[in-house]
């Protein structure tokens, strides 16, 4: 790629970068007016605080969105643009308030408090990510840095500790107080120093915060005496931190370089990688310093103890570098925390249940292990209980392990359960001399449902049969003993009872099917129907029933109220009737039609009839824009949930010469067109687009204004479709395009050469040949 390229030809995030280098290698920035909502938006999401932003900044804004909505921006373009910004402010190029020369004065506005800045953060919205799914259990740490909030890594504070290391950008307040009574701010500008009034410019490098109070302190005796002497006394504090920049490698979920909030810990770092991928440890964390000091954090150590590690606290350069975790085992069944956990090289199954919350009480069997061999087979192993584990044995683990506790949710030998329709169902304990009787007692008594006279007892043998023994529930002899494992199955009167049904059809809004009860009437019947619809014929209604023991059905015609209230001497239904609500013959449902496209009055239109006709309802309603085009109309019609369209010539129709009357129905469309003045033709044409309508011009010759079919063009299946929606393909178009056409040219697929076939032919042929030649030579001779 040479460098005359054109950006057209990068893709989207390559543009970015270049726009962005682009931008950053000038120097002078144009003031502009206020931030647009969208680049507002856009300048919050990249770290450039629109309240108090300056006109470099706001620039910068506004070139980088470009006109685009902040919506239609991908993550990796946010995420380019924020890197990019915060670099720019990191380097100088771009100013953000802070002291960028060393002659700059102090101001007393030079940024956020570290309480405001806390409360800022606490404001943003939460940094969230989805943990990666996975089947089965999923990895402890990257589920709890999914479900975490931001706020949890913060150790962002208001009193900051002395051997916090003083950097570029953080805002300090000198204050002396005593003899002297005096407060001054100080920004460290980008080669560390602070220029004290007095005393000039004091390098700060690579001091931390109590070294540079002493530091400070030494200088400033030479103006005021009274610190040497004990009557002046000197304190530095920040008031606003830095960013921090940091790179977080190795097995972590997004890698990367990213600018935290000053004194942040390794944790928020992890947090803003996503956390760790499914290797990376979080048990080995390792912090690189920029002067090459190293140190180990544990994760474990905050998420398990809630201890927070004393090198935790990230400095500029830092490098956080998760390896490989060593050994990663998985622990599922009856425990607190089901998931997959990393382990230390000493640690095993006591440690494991300690981070997975233990056992649950109900795990009382022994624990399954399922490991990979040396031979790469699984096996599996049975451990002890996880009693014993808990009290302090262990058992060693290896990379790959999985463990699986044992849970009971079985009963123990001595009781006896109860189901149907009784008020408690459930277990229950078997006492000495308990009976079928005693069962229903302990478990409430029957409901009202319950089948009287008899109780299915279901009982498991010695040899693990079943066997169904029943007592009659008669207080008059003795009640079947129960033995441990019983199951007593009081039976449901409704479930036993036939389940004979009666009908409702015909003009209610809800024909429906309800199981016969007694005392059951048409008019409870249509009213549990929902009553009747408009269409119904008033006054009678019919009940069909069923003669038993005759293959026929008697019609029994009644009167009914409109008003379904509730008479004396009502007809008794029997199982099986149908109650049918006979529908009006002469009731009209109102049918609306739909006009659009080319209407003076486009809109919903309603028959005034019956099969009103398409030419009556547009010599009433269907008043043309002097630009419509009616050989283009079209006519859709529904049928269930598909529409299809009526076809027909919509010039002759409304010129009243279509052989006969085409009546509409309730759910029309017509749609008639604007005049269109061209032709579109598609597909594999050499310049597909629109081609000028010329009367005259067939559909070869718009083929040919296209510039042709190209190679992949199947001429053979050409299709037209006309303005007014009817299809023909080339062959047996028999009319030339009208304005609105559309000209479809299909892709011919290349069908492979079958070179057996070929071969075959050719052979076949030269023998034929061949017989040919030797006939002839035959009869020459």
């Amino acid at each position: 790629m040479t460098a005359l390229t054109p950006i057209r030809s990068f893709g989207r995030a390559q543009r970015l970068c270049f726009v962005l280098l682009a931008l950053f290698a000038t120097s002078a920035w144009s003031q502009t007016a206020d931030l647009t909502p969208s680049e507002q938006i856009f300048a919050q999401k990249i770290g450039i605080d629109p309240a108090t932003a300056t006109p470099e900044q706001v620039a910068k804004a506004r070139s980088m969105l470009g006109g685009r909505d902040p919506s239609s921006l991908s993550e990796e373009e946010i995420g380019m643009a924020r890197q990019a910004v915060a670099d720019a402010k990191l380097k100088g190029a771009l100013k953000d308030g802070s002291a960028s020369g060393a002659n700059q004065p102090a101001r007393a506005d030079a940024g956020p408090t570290l309480a405001q800045q806390e409360t800022a953060l606490a404001e943003q919205p939460e940094e969230r990510f989805v943990a990666p799914a996975s089947k089965g259990l999923r990895r402890y740490e990257i589920d709890y840095f999914a479900r975490a909030l931001p706020s949890a890594f913060y150790d962002l504070q208001t009193a900051v500790a002395p051997d916090y290391p003083i950097k570029p950008g953080d805002n300090l307040v000198l204050t002396l107080w005593g003899m002297v009574e005096r407060e001054t701010r100080l920004v460290v500008n980008s080669q560390g120093k602070v220029n004290i009034e007095g005393v000039g410019l004091v390098s700060l490098n690579n001091l931390n915060l109590a070294e540079a109070q002493e530091l400070l302190r030494g200088r400033l005796k030479s103006v005021y005496g009274g610190i040497g002497k004990g009557t002046v006394f000197v304190n530095l504090r920040p008031e606003s931190i830095s960013a921090t920049k940091v790179f977080v490698m190795g097995g972590v979920a997004q890698p990367g370089g990213y600018d935290l909030p000053g004194n942040s810990n390794v944790f928020l770092a992890l947090y803003r990688a996503k956390g760790p991928s499914e290797i990376g440890s979080v048990r080995s964390i390792q912090i690189t310093r920029a002067n090459g000091d190293k140190s180990e954090v544990d994760l474990y150590d905050l998420l398990f103890k809630g201890q927070k590690p004393k090198d935790a606290i990230l400095k500029d350069g830092d490098v956080v570098f998760l390896p490989r975790a060593r050994k990663i085992v998985g622990i599922d069944g009856d425990v607190g925390q089901r998931a997959i956990y990393e382990l230390k090289e000493h640690e095993g199954a006591k440690e494991l249940l300690d981070y997975a919350g233990r056992a649950n009480p109900s795990a009382k069997h022994s624990i399954q292990l399922t490991r990979i061999m040396h031979d790469g087979k699984r096996d599996v192993l049975d451990l002890d209980s996880p009693e014993l584990y808990a009290s302090g044995k262990s058992y060693p683990l290896m990379d790959g392990d999985a463990l699986f506790v044992r849970g009971t949710n079985d009963f123990g030998r001595r009781h006896f359960s109860v189901v149907g329709p009784v008020w408690y169902p459930g277990s229950y304990e078997l006492k000495d001399g308990a009976t079928v009787a005693h069962a229903i007692s302990v478990a409430g008594g029957l409901r009202p449902d319950a089948k009287i006279g008899r109780v299915i007892v279901r009982r498991i043998l010695p040899d693990s049969t079943f066997t169904f023994l029943s007592d009659p529930m008669d207080s008059t002899g003795p009640s079947l003993a129960l033995q441990e494992g019983d199951q007593v199955e009081v039976l449901s009167a409704v479930q036993l009872k036939a389940k004979d049904s009666v009908y409702v059809v015909g003009a209610v809004k809800r024909p429906v099917t309800f199981l016969w009860q007694s005392d059951m009437t048409a008019q409870s019947l249509i009213a549990l129907a929902g009553g009747f619809s408009p269409n119904r014929l008033k006054g009678k209604i019919r009940i069909e029933h069923l003669v038993p023991g005759r293959n026929e059905v008697k019609v029994e015609e009644i009167d009914i109220r409109d008003d379904l209230v509730a008479q004396p001497g009502e007809r008794k239904l029997q199982p099986g009737d149908r109650v049918v609500v006979p529908v009006d013959p002469l009731y009209y449902q109102q049918e609306v039609v739909t006009l659009s496209g080319a209407f003076q009055s486009p809109g919903q239109y309603s028959l005034l009839r019956k099969r009103e006709s398409f030419k009556e309802l547009m010599d009433r309603a269907g008043l043309l824009d002097p630009n419509a085009f009616p050989r283009g109309g079209r006519l859709f019609r529904k049928r269930g949930s598909d529409k299809f369209q009526v076809n027909f010539d919509f010039a002759d129709a409304l010129k009243g010469k279509m052989g006969g009357s085409l009546a509409l129905q309730d759910g029309d469309e017509i749609y008639i067109p604007f005049e269109q003045l061209t032709v579109q033709v598609r597909g594999d044409v050499v310049s597909p687009g629109d081609v000028l309508w010329v009367k005259g011009m067939d559909l070869e010759d718009y083929l040919d204004a296209a510039g042709g079919l190209t190679q992949t063009g199947d001429e053979d299946r050409v299709m037209i479709t006309y303005a007014n929606g009817k299809k023909a393909t080339i062959k047996r178009a028999k009319q030339d395009p009208d304005p609105g056409s559309v000209i479809f040219v299909p892709y011919k697929k290349e069908e492979p050469t079958d070179w057996y076939k070929v071969w075959g032919t050719v052979a076949a042929i030269v023998g034929a040949l061949a017989q040919t030649a030797i006939a002839l030579i035959v009869a020459t001779k």
